[in-house]
């Protein structure tokens, strides 16, 4: 069901509500892939930031985003 306009500092916003599941004490069992997801995600991120820490020591990268 959509609901009444939200406004907030960005603007007008309408909420849509898809689906509500029950609460409960997660478990491997039933949230397996989304634990698995988040693991895999952060085990990507954690490389990543390796890899882009090792890289930058050996090449010069100017952000010309950032005034100074």
């Amino acid at each position: 069901l959509p609901s009444l306009p939200v406004t907030t500092k960005d603007g007008f916003h309408i909420l849509f509500l898809h689906e509500v599941k029950g609460g409960g004490t997660p478990t491997l069992e039933t949230h397996w892939s989304e634990l698995e997801g988040l693991a895999l995600a952060r085990k990507k991120g954690r490389r990543f930031n390796a890899w882009l820490k090792e890289s930058s020591a050996s090449i010069y990268v100017e952000n010309f985003l950032i005034k100074k």
